[in-house]
């Protein structure tokens, strides 16, 4: 087919193709492997929504996953340092094995508790009730309530870096709600220039070759990093940062950090895989 096809583009006198068709079956596998196992159909794949299974690429048991990825992975080295998202070296895997849909949750509880978690994301609250949490210990808030100049007056400033949001590194829009009329109106954290931005963290549980049992899986991919992002408030963008504002060794240094020894970069995706590996989630690969 390709000698005919030349023949009529020299006809033509039109450049003509390479005579040997590449073979793609092996990108063709890379792809399916690759997708059956970490990706999903539908919305919200990269936390697990619509989690696909198959029995012949999944790995065969928790002891099984770090060989079976690296085998796998040693075939796509050609496919790293892109300016799309390319899987990592090494991914997490719970330490905790079960049916995949009781799993699951386990990877998402891990990144709630990082971002939300009293303790870790915010303190506890004053009524000592879960459902009165306190107050966030990330910077984002004090940021909002400086570039609106709005502030309930029992919120005093905190010591937080200034205009610093590092939790836009897992994912965008974030959307601010503040529950005090006083306080900074509803905004939306995005892109500069877009409205969001895929996370590259990948929640899901993985399943076994029987399809029975699996276990939870964390993935941090290989993505271009995030240098620009702004707030709105009803579309209108208030304000700006650029790369320190997102990754800052500052952020990891304040009292009450979340990322505190978890990160020396202040990088909110470093903390959170350090987080997860705390939490008994291994690396393998």
């Amino acid at each position: 087919m390709r000698d005919l096809e030349n023949a009529v583009l020299r006809r033509e006198k039109k450049q003509p193709k390479e005579d040997k068709i590449e073979d793609i079956g092996p990108d063709v596998k890379a792809a399916i492997w690759a997708w059956t196992n970490f990706g999903g159909i539908g919305s919200r794949t990269r936390r697990g929504c619509g989690a696909l299974f198959c029995r012949e690429t999944a790995p065969r048991n928790r002891a099984d996953i770090g060989k079976w990825y690296k085998d796998h992975l040693d075939g796509l080295d050609r496919y790293k340092h892109r300016p799309w998202p390319t899987l990592p070296f090494k991914i997490l895997i719970g330490s905790t094995e079960g049916k995949p849909v009781d799993e699951w949750p386990k990877a998402i509880e891990i990144l709630r508790s990082f971002r939300q978690g009293v303790g870790i994301g915010r303190n506890p609250g004053n009524s000592g009730t879960s459902r009165m949490p306190g107050r966030s210990r990330w910077p984002e808030p004090e940021t909002i309530r400086t570039i609106t100049g709005d502030r309930l007056s029992k919120h005093q400033p905190l010591e937080h870096p200034e205009d610093s949001f590092p939790r836009a590194e897992l994912g965008l829009p974030i959307v601010f709600h503040f529950k005090d009329s006083l306080d900074p109106p509803e905004s939306e954290l995005c892109p500069e220039g877009a409205m969001r931005m895929a996370s590259p963290i990948i929640l899901r549980p993985i399943a076994f070759g029987d399809g029975r049992n699996g276990v939870p899986l964390i993935i941090r991919l290989n993505t271009e990093p995030l240098n620009h992002v702004e707030l709105k408030v009803k579309g209108r963008a208030l304000g700006s940062t650029g790369p320190t504002g997102i990754r800052n060794p500052k952020l990891a240094t304040y009292g009450g950090s979340p990322m505190a020894g978890r990160t020396s970069t202040g990088s909110a995706l470093e903390a959170f895989i350090a987080y997860a590996i705390e939490k008994k989630f291994d690396e393998v690969g």
